[in-house]
């Protein structure tokens, strides 16, 4: 990655903070045009789509990073599961949030899985108790708690 691509990364965060959506949609444009090099664009184009709102988008790039070959297919499925949660398409949001842990569970990466792992157990909890599963919200929340204490 070249410094403008960092630059341009750093301007994106600043204005997803800052909470200027718009902003950092332009600032992601730049970027997606001046890629060259970037092999997971894909994977910032997502993420940057979650964060501003826009979780249709978000889902769209996730899948085509997923299609590419991104390094972060664990991340990108977390990002189509949150972006799925927020429409209310809870059971396709389980479906990607256990694929995301498959994956990381997978690559038997401990220390750097389990807050990742704990964090989707918990939207997991969540998304099966809007579904009315009480047992299955349960199981997650309690395997969350085993994984990560501390979330």
């Amino acid at each position: 990655m070249n410094k403008k691509n960092n630059a341009l990364i750093k301007k994106i965060n600043i204005a997803i903070c800052d909470k200027k959506f718009d902003l950092a949609k332009q600032w992601l444009l730049q970027l997606q045009q001046d890629a060259d090099g970037l092999a997971d664009i894909g994977y910032i184009s997502a993420y940057v789509y979650l964060q501003i709102g826009d979780e249709k988008m978000a889902i769209h790039e996730a899948k085509q990073a997923l299609l590419n070959k991104s390094t972060f297919d664990a991340e990108l499925y977390m990002i189509i599961g949150f972006a799925k949660r927020r429409l209310a398409k809870y059971c396709e949001a389980i479906e990607a949030l256990e694929e995301a842990n498959a994956i990381v569970l997978a690559e038997n990466n401990e220390v750097s899985s389990n807050e990742f792992i704990g964090r989707n157990l918990l939207s997991l909890g969540q998304m099966y108790l809007y579904l009315g599963d009480i047992n299955q919200a349960k199981a997650a929340y309690l395997s969350a708690s085993k994984i990560h204490p501390n979330l």
